[in-house]
């Protein structure tokens, strides 16, 4: 499933959300992340109120004389063993291996369900009245467990029948119960479990609905951003090949011979221009002229190299390369890769003659650190050297050499 099929399904479970819980593999997955993200949170809240007021009301009962003393030292063994060392083993399992926290609902379920056979067992302790109050209690146990640590409703539904099959059986056993008692609580747990189910059903069904607005929105801000950035490129890139254009070439060019002249360093500039264009494209039309500006212009990015040099097109058939470092010795020999670049691409020039191809004109120019130029006076020189080479008979490159060993 891709993206797009994402979005459709999102747009309609959106639209008319369906009373099922359930996404496809890709968008359940990282519902599952971001549910046990939140999850994290609320189970070690659970867990620590859980611990105290299990305690508390162990002692309370111990300090109240409501167990035998013969019993109390197996009743709170029974009670760390059954249900707080499961509880201290799941808090130490997602500490230690993060990525259980996806298998949170089935932890959680199972410390629901060993909370509620410890309670029952201390409870069986509690003699007639005592045990019969504290069994009403019983039913915010599942509930609470449920509802606080966000169980989904695949696993907290069979928990909660569980955990209320538990609870009830245990109070059927009590021959201590009256008869109408046991009714009662019988009616009181399956009422609980009920409202439980109901309560998670909801809950996820909201909590589902919640995850999809955020991403479908994360989605869109996304493709805002994408768009936004590729509005940026379009504006810095020449449409018809790629490079930079005039507006982006000279901003970063006058960035680097700034930073040329502040680090103390060389900066090379090779400008070019595609020898008899004009009767090329008279010739050939345009569309075989823009063909040939982007062979050109393939040539050049190739010839150029990567970072810090590059390349934009600063005019129709004019283009221009600015080498970051490189003395008047290595432009010159880039400049004649270039020629040679554009050369190998063996473009015919009917307009010359029938064995006649395309050529280009080149002048290179590099920036003195000793003498303060600007970048403006730096094209003019390498200008000047293009024009040199075009009346040297073109296909040529012309270096200025008023910098060479500064």
């Amino acid at each position: 499933m891709t993206i797009d099929d994402d979005l459709g399904f999102v747009g309609g479970y959106l639209t008319a959300p369906p009373r099922w819980l359930g996404f496809p593999p890709r968008l359940e997955r990282r519902f599952a992340v971001v549910r046990a993200r939140r999850q994290r949170r609320s189970f070690y809240f659970t867990t620590l109120a859980t611990l105290i007021a299990l305690n508390l009301s162990t002692a309370a009962m111990i300090a109240q004389g409501m167990m035998p003393p013969d019993r109390i030292a197996a009743c709170f063994l029974d009670c760390e063993a059954i249900i707080v060392l499961p509880v201290l083993a799941s808090v130490f399992a997602f500490r230690r291996f993060p990525t259980i926290l996806l298998r949170m609902d089935l932890i959680a379920g199972f410390n629901c369900l060993t909370a509620t056979l410890g309670l029952t067992l201390i409870n069986r302790e509690l003699p007639g009245a005592a045990g019969l109050y504290n069994a009403f209690s019983l039913s915010l146990v599942p509930m609470g467990v449920t509802l606080l640590s966000s169980v989904r409703f695949a696993v907290g539904a069979p928990m909660s029948l569980v955990t209320t099959g538990v609870l009830i059986a245990a109070a059927l056993s009590r021959p201590d119960f009256p008869p109408d008692a046991k009714e009662i609580l019988t009616s009181l747990y399956a009422f609980s479990s009920l409202m439980t189910l109901i309560v998670s059903h909801r809950g996820e069904h909201a909590d589902r609905l919640n995850f999809l607005w955020a991403w479908r929105e994360r989605q869109r801000l996304g493709n805002i951003e994408r768009a936004n950035l590729e509005l940026a490129h379009l504006s810095r890139t020449d449409g018809l090949t790629g490079l930079a254009n005039r507006r982006e070439f000279d901003a970063r060019f006058a960035a680097e011979a700034a930073r040329a002249r502040a680090s103390g360093k060389l900066l090379a500039l090779v400008v070019l221009d595609i020898d008899h264009f004009k009767l090329y494209n008279d010739r050939l039309g345009h569309p075989q002229g823009d063909r040939c500006i982007r062979g050109v212009a393939r040539a050049l990015a190739e010839a150029v190299g990567p970072q810090p040099n590059f390349a934009g097109r600063i005019g129709g058939e004019e283009f221009a390369a600015v080498l970051p470092g490189a003395s008047v010795e290595t432009a010159a020999a880039t400049a004649q890769r270039i020629r040679s670049a554009v050369e190998a691409l063996q473009t015919p020039h009917p307009a010359l003659g029938e064995r006649r191809v395309v050529s280009i004109s080149l002048g290179v120019a590099c920036l003195n650190p000793a003498r303060p130029e600007t970048p403006e006076a730096l094209m003019s020189r390498a200008d000047a050297a293009l024009y040199r080479a075009k009346r040297a008979g073109r296909d040529r490159a012309e270096v200025d050499l008023r910098v060479v060993g500064a």
